[in-house]
């Protein structure tokens, strides 16, 4: 199962897990009130997945979203109604429209593999901000945070099922390749499922290296809590030019 199948179940998981999403959409409107200050800027959440964040930023912003995940889109238009949502992927951003703030969470950042996509994605990612705006990653995993690593059974139920989660992983040269099986039961059938995600691992100053490449001017944000840290970037210089680019991936 890819993850476009999986929308229903990744919202269930945020809930039974008890993340924190209230304090996430905090950190990360903190994070761009820094550089911007306060008021109801315009903001464009990258690979917004169903809408847990940008249901939390429309208090306090004008919204809109991206994900290349039609089905995660469909779960987002639901919770959203009236918010403009893109299907795209990021290296291939383009939307008719410019944004005071530009987001990319939940290691989103890592999912394009290899450096050429992810230069096109931040290329393209500054191209869609205003003379000013600010872009704020959530970074993906690094070989050194995957030593915490212990993924555990999750049990839990949905829509009258009970699903049984069981996680795996390896590191492949500098890709984290994770895997997920969901065990399904109800009504007497079962059926198991599952779900592959391959991100690129990069550590925050090999992030932060890109980010300039890309023509922002780049900080550390450190919330007060114990959470990880955010990498803002103000788009100010010219974007370096985009290497050479195999045939199979377009070009900005």
């Amino acid at each position: 199962m890819r993850i476009e199948f999986a929308a229903e179940l990744y919202d269930a998981i945020a809930e039974v897990t008890g993340r924190d999403l209230d304090g996430e959409a905090v950190r990360v409107r903190e994070a761009w009130e820094t550089t911007l200050g306060a008021g109801r800027h315009r903001v464009l959440d990258v690979a917004c997945g169903t809408g847990l964040h940008l249901e939390r930023f429309r208090a306090h912003a004008e919204v809109a979203g991206v994900d290349h995940s039609a089905a995660m889109l469909r779960v987002a238009t639901r919770r959203l109604p009236g918010v403009t949502l893109h299907e795209q992927p990021m290296e291939r951003l383009d939307v008719p429209e410019t944004f005071d703030v530009i987001t990319c969470l939940l290691a989103g950042i890592a999912y394009p593999l290899g450096e050429i996509r992810l230069h096109q994605a931040l290329r393209r990612m500054r191209r869609h901000l205003r003379d000013g705006g600010v872009l704020v990653v959530d970074p993906g995993p690094s070989l050194h945070s995957l030593e915490a690593l212990r993924p555990e059974p999750l049990l839990f139920e949905m829509a009258g099922m009970l699903i049984e989660r069981r996680t795996r992983w390896c590191v492949l040269q500098s890709e984290f390749v994770l895997h997920h099986e969901f065990r399904i039961s109800t009504a007497g059938r079962r059926w198991t499922l599952h779900d592959l995600h391959e991100i690129t691992l990069r550590d925050l100053h090999e992030h932060r290296v890109a980010m300039e490449r890309a023509g922002f001017e780049v900080r550390l944000h450190q919330p007060c809590d114990d959470k990880g840290p955010l990498l803002v970037g103000r788009r100010v210089g010219p974007a370096e030019p985009l290497p050479t680019v195999p045939a199979s991936v377009d070009q900005d």
